[in-house]
């Protein structure tokens, strides 16, 4: 028969073990981690009629240093409302969301600032690829 998924939300992993007690309905959540080490997260569908899928693709993240990369003389910063981008000027950048939207694709300059909501960014700028958070 014909049958229609129903979502009844998310399900967040940090290093295995869930976050949450109910399925989180926001495509969004914040996490508070009080060390500076690596983990590593990962995000199920909640059906109603299907049960929990099977888990995403692993997103490391990192408190210490995740604010401000530098390679290759480009730097790439995640600060209060933007990306602050330094040291690329005349490259390419691309700033996509976590689930794969483009936010913004632009030519940098020497210095250049990208207006951008709270959360997590994938940005590449020229050669490099760097995950920043905006505050």
């Amino acid at each position: 028969g014909d049958r229609t998924l129903d979502l009844k939300g998310y399900n967040i992993f940090r290093d295995g073990v869930k976050l949450n007690d109910e399925p989180v309905a926001e495509r969004r959540f914040a996490d508070k981690v009080s060390d500076d080490d690596t983990h590593s997260y990962v995000v199920t569908a909640v059906y109603d009629t299907y049960g929990e899928s099977a888990a995403s693709n692993p997103v490391t993240l990192s408190r210490s240093g995740i604010a401000d990369v530098t390679a290759g003389g480009i730097s790439v910063t995640g600060s209060l409302g933007k990306i602050v981008i330094t040291g690329a000027d005349g490259m390419a950048v691309t700033v996509v969301t976590p689930d794969g939207r483009t936010a913004a694709s632009l030519t940098a300059t020497a210095e250049t600032a990208v207006a951008a909501r709270p959360g997590l960014y994938i940005v590449k700028a020229g050669p490099v690829v760097k995950k920043v958070i905006v505050k």
